[in-house]
This record gives C-alpha cells, sequence and structure tokens, in this order.
C-alpha cells in the first residue's frame, strides 16, 4: 500500500481513505475504512466485482451519504483510454459492496482522457453530486476541465462549469471560465505510478466543494471590531 490519504471521507463513525496498489507498471487503487476510534481492524472497502485494472486510480476522490460511499476512479476506461468513472458502494461493514454509479443517460457523454471523477462533492441536502473532470475538453478541443452535475442515483447528468458548456447552453453562466481557459498549463498529476498524460491547462474541476456563502447584505456584524492604531 502507498500514497495513503490521497482522498479522505470522515463521518461520526468512520474514517475511509483513498489509497494506490502498486504493480511493477500502475496502480488500480483501493479504498481503506476504519472505525472512527482505531480500536479494530482497517479493511478494504471490497472490489473484487469491479475487475479493477492498472491505473484506474479507484480512491481518487470520495465522498458519502449516510448510506452510501461514492468513490472516483478517474483512470478508467471505458469507449477509451481514461474515460473516468463512478462507483458507489455501501458505508456500512453489512453493505459495503460496490457497483458502477449509473451514468448511462447523462446529456453530454464523457469521453477519452476526460478523467470523470477526479473530485466529487455533495450538495447540502445530498440529492445532487457534483463530479470533477480535469481533462474534459471545450468544442475547440482545448483541455480546460470541467464540472458535472448529476442527481445522487445517478440520472440527469449534464456539465455545468467550462468543457464543452462553454459554448453550449450554459455559456451566459460561464462567461468568466473564458478567462480561465488561457491560463498556463498545470504539470502532471501522479497517483500511485500512473501519469496522467500530463494534462495540460488550467485543470477545472481538480478540487470540489459544496458551501453556502452569505451575500454582503445579509451578513450583520455581532461587535464593532475597532481598527489598530
Amino acid at each position: 500500500i502507498s500514497k495513503t490519504g490521497i482522498s479522505l471521507f470522515l463521518n461520526s463513525t468512520t474514517l475511509l481513505f483513498g489509497a494506490s496498489t502498486d504493480t511493477h507498471i500502475g496502480s488500480y487503487g483501493r479504498v481503506v475504512s476504519c472505525a472512527i476510534d482505531l480500536n479494530s481492524n482497517c479493511v478494504d472497502v471490497p472490489t473484487s466485482n469491479l475487475d479493477l485494472i492498472t491505473n484506474d486510480n479507484f480512491g481518487a476522490s470520495i465522498i458519502a451519504t449516510a448510506q452510501n460511499l461514492y468513490v472516483g476512479a478517474p483512470g478508467r476506461d471505458a469507449s477509451d483510454f481514461d474515460v473516468g468513472a463512478i462507483f458507489i458502494c455501501g458505508i456500512t461493514a453489512a453493505n459495503n459492496k460496490c457497483a458502477a454509479f449509473n451514468t448511462s443517460k447523462p446529456k453530454v457523454a464523457i469521453t477519452k482522457n476526460d478523467k470523470f471523477g477526479f473530485s466529487l462533492a455533495l450538495s447540502n441536502d445530498q440529492n445532487t453530486l457534483y463530479v470533477g473532470s480535469v481533462g474534459r475538453k471545450t468544442s475547440a478541443k482545448v483541455t480546460v476541465g470541467g464540472v458535472f452535475k448529476c442527481n445522487i442515483d445517478g440520472t440527469n447528468c449534464s456539465e455545468i462549469i467550462a468543457g464543452k458548456s462553454v459554448s453550449g447552453s450554459n455559456a451566459t453562466n460561464n462567461a468568466a471560465i473564458k478567462n480561465v481557459t488561457t491560463a498556463k498549463p498545470g504539470g502532471s498529476f501522479d497517483f500511485g505510478v500512473s501519469y496522467y498524460d500530463n494534462i495540460a491547462g488550467p485543470l477545472i474541476g481538480a478540487s470540489l466543494l459544496d458551501v453556502t456563502i452569505p451575500v454582503q447584505s445579509d451578513v450583520t456584524p455581532s461587535a464593532t471590531i475597532p481598527l489598530p492604531k
């Protein structure tokens, strides 16, 4: 085991972390589950039924609800290399088997080198899953990355930030992205011993977090803090 802690998730009872399992040619990845008090042995989330292969990078991202664990595998091959994928697993010891997350009918098809599943975030109501796709290209085939929004059951996935949405139906909401797409290239990502094909670009979607930020007019100071003299 190596690259322990490449991703982390914590709730009141369980600590889960991603790691890599190296071979001489790459890593297929793993997720390890531990009791929060660390008074019992940590165990691997079982993946034998998933047919993981070298460079799938299972465990590169993790997020969970009370019932299910969602695991990104951005190196997963599908119709082509490194399309990426998400898996859904039970989060309890009694129900911890994993299966492919159903994205069979997304509005925007994911393709070669998209790295779908590089990052994951849940909405506050846990009904929506946001997915980073750092290798996503624009319609002009410029690598910028992107963010998808899916129902928690995997249906109705659509691209909402960057990627092909820059010139698509979400173009108005992506006006700021036009400046980002000219940013200097990022480096290469290394998960285990698997390189992410030297992805160049701003890497939009490399990390995600859904938060509510109050607007200025809604913020009431609790006290007047004097400025230093």
